[in-house]
């Protein structure tokens, strides 16, 4: 089976979304990229990008004492995040039959950060 050409969804809120299909595969790969990275930085905030992706990830989860990343290990989901020049990207791959779990977590992540200080501090460093 092929992998059918990609099909990209512009929503109302400027969000796009990029669709490819692959019948032959039970599982989901799902990768947001936000226009934020180091070259939009200066010598003031220099890897404040970075910083902010790692607080991300390892803050806990609203509903759990258990961080982001454990929310995600606990259904199967193996979760990918990087910064580079021109964005920082949340992602992850899992089980089809999960693919709403996981898109809820990585959606709560982005658009109710929580930047807690004891986590902060040790990733300041």
């Amino acid at each position: 089976m092929k992998e059918r050409a990609p099909v990209e969804i512009a929503l109302e809120n400027g969000l796009r979304v990029i669709l490819v299909k692959r019948p032959y595969s039970n599982t989901v790969a799902i990768k947001i990229y936000v226009k934020v990275g180091s070259r939009h930085e200066n010598d003031t905030c220099s890897g404040v990008s970075h910083l902010v992706e790692h607080i991300l990830s390892r803050r806990r989860a609203e509903w759990s004492n258990n961080s982001i990343l454990h929310e995600f290990e606990n259904f199967g989901a193996k979760f990918v995040s990087s910064t580079a020049k021109e964005y920082t990207s949340y992602g992850l791959v899992t089980d089809s039959q999960w693919y709403q779990k996981g898109i809820t977590l990585l959606a709560n992540m982005l658009r109710n950060p929580c930047f807690e200080s004891d986590i902060f501090d040790k990733e300041k460093g």
